[in-house]
């Protein structure tokens, strides 16, 4: 006998090419795989002989727990690919057991990790619940049945009785399978626990050796043998034919809850990476900054003027250039020397006059000089930077919420665009306005270069020509600057001197200086339109490959999204509410909130539109203001940007789906038709955007924000008795009519749905053929069991009456024929 003794995980993968690989896998405490060598390829006829070999060696090779033979830190991989298998995993665990208590403790370690794996995942997995029909076939009495309770997992649990060919009661393997057709208190005698459905199944192997090591043949043969003992036998019979009975049955039922799984949970998730995917990569095509061959000149034009036109940040930083090297080095050193050679107690002789003068010139020139060659080589570093700046996504703050456009290029950054809430916000400026990535166009940022260096340099001989008529000018006699006495005219000066004393106007020289910076380099250094006629020209082989990589990745998620709606038979509309065309300044789709700052409140057709109401944006009007549909007046409004308030939209927080119930949150219940905190309604609708449409007892339906601050979900858990919200219950023939209401007196017979408990053992009925909300004690009706799954119906399927659960008041003929026109709340 061969029994599971660590986890075995069978991983289905659809692809090309056929095959199966084994691999043992380390695994932590918080489900952190690693595997053990290289994956081993094995045939798949008798793949499960190696299975079983792999899974004794460890066991054999194990020095940990060798009184339990459990191995709690590995898991066994088998991966098998091919075309005809779906993507789906499938885990053996090894069995709960009581005894010994060490082997049933590092068993619960095991379940417990996988539970946890399970939450991570999203908590969509299907679990089989596996009874013996041998022995004690009461499923109550199971180690795994505590599990699911533990856990919560009935809801997401198929029941499997195993060996029904051992089964000591068939009579009661019968009424435990056909939960539906017997009493309450039959079934908990029993010890029936109610799942999703349960199945019978006899797979009991075949004698002959040579099935040992022919998988597919062996397969075959034990589903012929379950087909003909189910036929055969007397009681269970009735099993298969009610498809109850056999892996023949069972694997619907698995097929259906893969489905009805992809639709819930994996599709939701998958779209939402596959859009978020698309966006990235939207915004990465755009970033890239290739647009179209005729749009290009133009682009590049606006680019240059955003990057060196006025206005920019490159004008107030050539002059913070020119003013840090002009009055912070040059004007200091001017002073210095004047100072050291013409300063109140320095003289000349006579002889020494011309020589000083010269000096004194070629001094000025030298430093003047020098400092305009520093200025204008930084301003050439500054352009050249600023032309090949890329433009990028910056991060606010460093946040990861907020982000900003920017031409990056250290001090001399442009920002492109204000703050963007949302990546689609994003996506939504680059569409408005296009990115050119000046870097990725060298034919065009050297012919700008070529121009402004010809420009810098024609200033710079115009400046040294003006500086040498300075220089000169300040050595003359008529110099306004310098001034020279001779001694001997000095007050109490020596008479007999030959000497002069220098005197100069520092501060009018150096304003003279300091203005021919300014009016020959300054106001020439400049962008104007001298750089007119210089042709865009093509983006380097990078950008071309980079624009090929993208849109190649933009095609595969396109492919993806159809692969999707196909595999799942999506319509174009559903479709279209996983798009995120942008009109305006919002994602279309976006839900909103009508500000409270906002000051003045639109007028509509049912009257002024009142703060706290919510809706969906629908797009931008051509006076730039956001088109706003209000579901809760169910008209359309314009509003501007300031006056509404992005509503965060959690589809998976509630799991909200139509006909749950979900009880309102007082401080954000819509103003024009409140909603009594703590009242539960009806979901009857899940709409673009997140919103839901709500029925509340007593008024009328509306729109609300599927959010967690407006609505919180109920599961159908116990209330106040034995009852779960959502149950279809009839009321009884015996009970006392409650009092008339505006639709009429409630009647025997009425169908609806338990809403709630409101004390003294009362609860409130929703009474859907009515309109009409009631209470009623539990004695006052009976439960009517909806079995969603049965007959599987379907809006437009046929249905058959039967006489015994019609209704007084809408009699149709025993056996007549209707067609379902809708599936409403709890199963009506």
């Amino acid at each position: 006998r061969f029994c599971t003794c660590m986890p075995v995980h069978l991983r289905l993968r659809r692809g090309v090419d056929s095959g199966a690989t084994l691999c043992v896998h380390k695994v932590s405490d918080d489900g952190t795989e690693q595997p053990v060598g290289e994956p081993k390829r094995m045939p798949q006829e008798n793949a499960w002989l190696w299975v079983q070999d792999q899974i004794r060696q460890l066991a054999e090779a194990s020095p940990a727990d060798p009184g339990t033979g459990i191995l709690t830190d590995s898991i066994l991989v088998v991966e098998v690919h091919g075309p005809l298998v779906p993507n789906i995993d499938l885990v053996d665990l090894p069995g709960l057991t009581a005894v010994p208590p060490d082997k049933a403790a590092q068993v619960s370690h095991i379940i417990n990790r996988e539970m946890r794996s399970n939450a991570r995942g999203g908590r969509d997995d299907v679990f089989l619940l596996l009874v013996p029909a041998s022995g004690d076939v009461r499923p109550t009495t199971n180690a795994a049945t505590r599990l699911l309770a533990e856990h919560n997992l009935h809801d997401r649990a198929i029941g499997v009785f195993t060996k029904a060919d051992h089964a000591a009661d068939t009579c009661t393997l019968v009424t435990l399978v056909q939960q539906r057709e017997a009493q309450a208190s039959e079934l908990d005698a029993l010890g029936a626990v109610r799942l999703r459905a349960w199945v019978a199944t006899m797979l009991k192997p075949p004698d002959r050796r040579e099935y040992a090591t022919h998988n597919f043949e062996r397969l075959l043969v034990q589903a012929q043998a379950e087909a003909e003992y189910f036929r055969a036998h007397a009681r269970l019979s009735v099993l298969w034919e009610s498809e109850q009975a056999g892996t023949r049955a069972l694997v619907p039922m698995l097929q259906k809850e893969y489905v009805a799984t992809l639709n819930k949970t994996w599709k939701p998730r998958t779209m939402n990476k596959i859009c978020a995917k698309m966006l990235e990569t939207h915004i990465q095509r755009a970033m890239i900054g290739v647009p179209p061959e005729f749009e290009r000149d133009k682009l590049a034009r606006e680019e240059l003027d955003r990057r060196l036109g006025q206005g920019a940040p490159w004008a107030k930083w050539r002059e913070e250039v020119l003013a840090e090297v002009v009055r912070d080095q040059l004007v200091p050193q001017i002073r210095e020397h004047l100072v050291r050679v013409a300063g109140q107690h320095v003289v000349w002789t006579g002889a020494d006059i011309d020589v000083k003068l010269r000096e004194l010139g070629e001094k000025l020139k030298g430093l003047a000089s020098a400092s305009a060659a520093q200025v204008i080589s930084r301003w050439r570093d500054g352009i050249s930077r600023l032309l090949t700046a890329r433009t990028q996504l910056e991060a606010v703050d460093g946040s990861q919420s907020t982000w900003r456009i920017v031409a990056a290029c250290g001090d001399l950054s442009v920002r492109r665009s204000e703050v963007c809430r949302t990546k689609a916000e994003v996506l939504q400026h680059l569409q408005r306005h296009p990115c050119i990535q000046l870097a990725d166009y060298p034919q065009y940022t050297s012919g700008i270069m070529k121009r402004y260096e010809a420009e810098l340099d024609g200033a710079s001989t115009r400046f040294e020509h003006e500086l040498d008529l300075l220089a000169k000018h300040f050595e003359s006699s008529e110099s306004r600057w310098l001034l020279l006495t001779p001694i001997m005219f000095v007050p109490n000066g020596d008479a007999s001197s030959v000497e002069v004393k220098p005197s100069c106007d520092v501060d009018g020289l150096v304003g003279t200086v300091v203005a021919l910076f300014l009016r020959v380099l300054l106001a020439s250094g400049k962008f104007d339109r001298t750089f007119e006629g210089i042709h865009i020209g093509e983006p380097t082989d990078e950008a071309v490959e980079r624009v090929k990589v993208t849109e190649e990745e933009l095609t595969k998620l396109r492919e993806a999204m159809g692969g999707i709606r196909d595999a799942l038979a999506m319509s174009e509309a559903e479709l279209g509410q996983w798009s995120f065309d942008l009109e305006g300044d919002l994602a279309k789709g976006s839900v909103v909130r009508v500000a409270e700052s906002t000051t003045a409140l639109p007028a509509s057709e049912s009257g002024s539109v009142v703060r706290g109401d919510s809706g969906v944006v629908l797009g931008i009007s051509t006076g730039g203001k956001i088109k706003v549909d209000l579901r809760t007046r169910s008209e359309v409004v314009e509003l501007g940007r300031e006056e509404v308030d992005r509503v965060i939209v959690v589809p998976m927080q509630g799991h909200l789906t139509k006909g749950c119930f979900v009880r309102a949150v007082q401080h954000v219940m819509q103003p024009t038709e409140p909603a009594q905190s703590g009242a539960i309604g009806i979901v009857e609708e899940i709409e673009l955007g997140g919103f839901a449409f709500v029925r509340w007892p007593g008024r009328a339906p509306r729109w609300q924000p599927a959010v967690p601050a407006e609505l919180e979900f109920l599961s159908a858990e116990e209330i106040e008795g034995d009852l779960p919200k959502g149950t279809v219950v009839r009321v009884a023939e015996n009970a006392p009519m409650p009092a008339a209401s505006t639709t009429g007196s409630c009647a025997s017979g009425d169908i609806g749905v338990l809403v709630g408990g409101v004390g003294d053992g009362e609860f409130k009925v929703d009474l859907c053929c009515k309109g009409m909300v009631v209470k009623l004690k539990p004695a006052d009706f009976g439960r009517v069991v909806v079995v969603p799954e049965q007959d599987q119906l379907t809006r437009g399927c046929f249905v058959r009456v039967a006489q015994h659960v019609e209704q007084p008041m809408y009699p149709a003929p025993s056996g007549e024929f209707g067609v379902v026109a809708e599936i409403e709340l709890g199963g009506l």
